[in-house]
């Protein structure tokens, strides 16, 4: 971790809580072994918090995986997230098992990001990361606290050939780009109305629409925007 830039306290502290973890696919599924693979979801956790704030040593001493705690700020990483998740929710409706992955997504972004950056600056380093995903045709999204660990395996994988999952995620990527840079040029509030109704399944007022277009463009003047919440749902993992 120290080696992709990793900050080494913050490397430490991660590494200490892995933990094995069994494998039905492999062959030592049944007997305790030393090559069982690794898994470490507070540590990512850990990693995640760090990503979203300089300030991130207080949360890191509240996090917990189970439960999951609901943190009182929303930053704008995690707006970010939020954002393309419900973009991709609503693209995959119907193809829930084809989707990209949630993991794939927060890994790319949350490397993308820089602490103090605005909600503009993250989303549009958000989807310059994941188009330069999308050009790069690769196979591997190394976890960031353990880089032997490959989150889009499964695109490979012959048992998962009918989902298509790298194709899809190509296309996501596309659409994505598409809808959320009009959001951030388009001075047209209907458009922006459209492209709420139909690709994140929302109704906000023109009023909201022109106030989030506000702070997508880096405007500095008029009323803060306000989250336009996509209806009730339970936590995500990680307090995304």
């Amino acid at each position: 971790m120290e080696s992709t830039g990793m900050d080494s306290k913050l490397a430490a502290d991660v590494a200490n809580l892995s933990v094995w973890i069994t494998d039905k696919q492999r062959h030592n599924y049944a007997i305790i072994d030393a090559d069982w693979p690794p898994s470490n979801p507070e540590g990512y956790l850990r990693w995640f918090v760090s990503r979203m704030t300089p300030q991130a040593r207080g949360l890191l001493a509240e996090a917990q995986v189970d439960p999951v705690p609901e943190y009182r700020r929303n930053t704008p990483l995690q707006q970010v997230i939020k954002l393309l998740k419900r973009h991709r929710d609503v693209m995959f409706v119907d193809l829930p098992d084809a989707k990209p992955i949630s993991i794939i997504i927060t890994t790319v972004v949350g490397e993308s990001h820089m602490s103090g950056d605005s909600l503009s600056e993250t989303m549009r380093k958000a989807l310059n990361a994941l188009e330069n995903v999308r050009l790069s045709n690769t196979d591997i999204i190394a976890n960031p606290i353990n880089p032997k660990e490959n989150f889009a395996d499964r695109w490979a994988r012959h048992d998962c050939a009918h989902l298509e999952l790298k194709k899809n995620f190509h296309e996501w990527v596309v659409e994505v780009n598409r809808h959320f840079s009009e959001i951030k040029t388009s001075q047209d509030a209907q458009r922006l109305l459209e492209i709420a109704s139909d690709h994140l399944r929302v109704k906000p007022s023109e009023e909201k629409v022109r106030r989030l277009l506000g702070v997508l463009s880096g405007s500095t003047g008029g009323t803060p925007a306000r989250r336009v919440t996509a209806g009730a749902a339970p936590a995500s993992p990680w307090a995304f």
